[in-house]
């Protein structure tokens, strides 16, 4: 689920249906839907003549789209992708899930559907969900194991189920589920009038938001020019981890400017975002939510092929891998057809001293960035699967005194980090033949007490960058 484009996950929602998959499946299933907001949001189609988002209808001529779903299914798309209540009128409006305006009596029927299918839905009240939370995962895990997992589904689904409530206030704020039309909304008047909760952002004189992020924010979407115009205004640093997570939560294809500008604004607008200030407390957000351990492998797939497109101009050896980052000084390049992506290292070190808090900020990673630095002429660059398996690497072993069960001749790590194991070995036994405590890498790169375990036969390999 991943790796599945919104017309690939639409079809396998269909299938489930077809299959009676359990409710288990379905928690799973839009909890990753969630996740993957930003990315699936940009499979949504741009209706030129109103500006709204449509959702696909299937190429294959199968029906697995939107619109041949049940209502429930409807709904809990338009929740985990967290559609602004504007955008999820239309969207039931496409779908007839709002009743027929012809027909005397039946938007009200439709509406009171609607409201009811939000209330219990993903509800751990309702028996079909409650079930969920109190079953077996069926894996046959230990009784902690099993606890835990009940506590990350219980977790889940009340984070579907607040996105659900949510969706229903907005939408009963918004009034819209009343006209048969976005355009011809009838406004509240007198003691009818809603009122927006206290601390909500929310545009002036009701006005739909996306128009309003799109008239705050439009000049900062002008390529790499507007996107560092934003950092000023946000006061954050091109290549922090701030810029990073701004530009991957809005669906951005690189690092140095927000590409979608349909993400963009759907990621603020879902948020009632409208002004700076406003953005400056949702970017928190956004570091956290990298940082989470649903989405971090996510976001690190996602900074392979953003920063793929970077080039480096002139050499940077011996440089500071905190000093060479990743700014507007960096030229993008578009690969030919016969290259294969892969990171210069002179982009790869800073990148990872940037994500290093999304691993857990494991002790070796300093190191390992040094270790990049200075064999950057001998590297040239760092290869996908070289850059996934660093990920890994890091977290199976985040310090020196971990390195003590690795072994280079099992195949499983790229030769690169089995060259970084031995010459961290090589620093240890050192150490320990000068009398010295074993060295382990700390944090900050300097090193304390640590490994000591004789390094094991190499693979015969002298290729550092490759596998």
């Amino acid at each position: 689920m991943y790796q599945q484009t919104l017309e690939s996950a639409l079809a396998l929602h269909h299938c489930a249906l077809y299959f009676l998959a359990a409710g288990e499946f379905f928690l799973e299933f839009f909890h990753i839907v969630h996740a993957r907001q930003h990315l699936l949001v940009q499979g949504l189609d741009q209706d030129s003549s109103e500006g709204v988002l449509l959702f696909p209808p299937d190429p294959s001529g199968e029906c697995f789209d939107v619109y041949h779903l049940p209502l429930q299914g409807v709904l809990m798309w338009l929740v985990a992708l967290e559609l602004p209540a504007q955008e999820a009128v239309r969207v039931l409006r496409q779908v007839g899930g709002l009743g027929n305006t012809k027909e005397e009596g039946s938007e009200l029927a439709a509406r009171e559907e609607v409201d009811a299918s939000l209330q219990t839905l993903f509800s751990p009240n309702q028996d079909c969900w409650r079930v969920v939370i109190h079953g077996t995962s069926g894996m046959g895990l230990s009784e902690v194991a099993e606890a835990e997992e009940r506590e990350r589904r219980q977790s889940n689904m009340a984070c579907l189920h607040d996105l659900a409530m949510r969706l229903r206030s907005d939408m009963v704020a918004t009034r819209d589920l009343l006209t048969p039309s976005a355009t011809g909304r009838i406004q509240p008047q007198g003691d009818d009038k809603k009122q927006p909760s206290p601390g909500t952002i929310i545009p002036q004189d009701d006005c739909d938001c996306t128009a309003t992020v799109e008239l705050e924010f439009g000049r900062y979407l002008e390529g790499v020019k507007g996107f560092c115009e934003l950092f000023l205004a946000l006061a954050i640093r091109p290549g922090d981890l701030d810029a990073l997570a701004l530009a991957f939560c809005c669906g951005s294809a690189d690092a140095l400017s927000l590409s979608s500008r349909q993400g963009f604004v759907h990621a603020l607008a879902s948020q009632r975002c409208s002004s700076l200030s406003a953005l400056q407390v949702l970017l928190r957000t956004m570091v956290e939510r990298v940082r989470s351990h649903d989405v971090a492998p996510e976001f690190w797939d996602w900074l392979f092929r953003a920063l793929s497109s970077i080039s480096v101009e002139g050499p940077s050896s011996g440089q500071n891998a905190e000093g060479a980052a990743i700014g507007p000084g960096r030229a993008c390049k578009k690969l030919r057809l016969y290259e294969r992506p892969s990171l210069a290292i002179a982009v790869a070190a800073p990148a990872l001293h940037t994500a290093a808090s999304c691993l857990g900020s494991p002790p070796l990673l300093s190191p390992l960035a040094e270790f990049l630095l200075r064999h950057e002429s001998r590297l040239a660059s760092v290869s996908r699967d070289t850059w996934q398996m660093t990920r890994v690497f890091l977290q199976r072993f985040p310090s020196a005194g971990s390195l003590g069960n690795y072994d280079e001749g099992d195949g499983e790590f790229p030769c690169l980090l089995d060259s970084f194991v031995e010459e961290i070995r090589r620093e240890c036994g050192t150490a320990a033949n000068n009398g010295t405590p074993p060295a382990t890498a700390s944090a900050d790169g300097a090193t304390t007490a640590g490994v000591g375990a004789t390094p094991r036969p190499r693979k015969a390999t002298t290729d550092l960058a490759g596998r």
